[in-house]
């Protein structure tokens, strides 16, 4: 996987704060089915279910519970597994896990988690979009007899 960018936050997570025009690859991270980018911190989603995060961790946007403000390389988002979609935005991240339960950490609301917790009263959730003032979910709906109908977006938390 390679990043390209600004890199004062160490956002492309190769290990170093050089800024570069060119792609450099992320140190340490095989295997990687999905990525996320929000404000000057990356996530990405590994086949295996487990999520890495770099870059600002200034409200807990690492998820690893670190006392430091960045990170130069991927550190492994504490306490989740089975995570099947990813989104980040500049102050907080989301998982959703196999089992359609969504995780947040960072500063989703008014409060900072250092480690990923769960959404209360969400399940059924197959995609989730963090966003600076709002996030969604989507869920699959099914009919009587179980077979899918459509897509519904939800508002998952809202800023307030």
């Amino acid at each position: 996987m390679l990043f390209r960018s600004n890199n004062v936050q160490g956002q492309l997570g190769d290990g170093t704060f050089n800024n570069t025009n060119s792609p450099v690859p992320v140190a340490n991270l095989t295997d990687i089915v999905q990525v996320a980018a929000g404000g000057t911190t990356s996530l990405a989603l590994k086949k295996d279910g487990t999520v890495w995060a770099w870059g600002n961790n200034v409200n807990s946007q690492l998820g690893a519970d670190m006392d430091v403000g960045v990170s130069k390389v991927p550190v492994q988002v504490k306490n989740l597994s089975d995570i099947v979609q990813i989104s980040m935005e500049a102050y907080h991240g989301l998982a959703v896990k196999k089992d359609g339960t969504v995780w947040q950490w960072g500063l989703p609301l008014n409060t900072i988690y250092r480690i990923p917790v769960a959404v209360s009263n969400f399940s059924g959730a197959v995609q989730v979009s963090a966003g600076t003032t709002f996030s969604l979910r989507s869920e699959e709906h099914t009919s009587e007899l179980q077979s899918p109908c459509n897509l519904v977006c939800r508002l998952l938390l809202e800023k307030k």
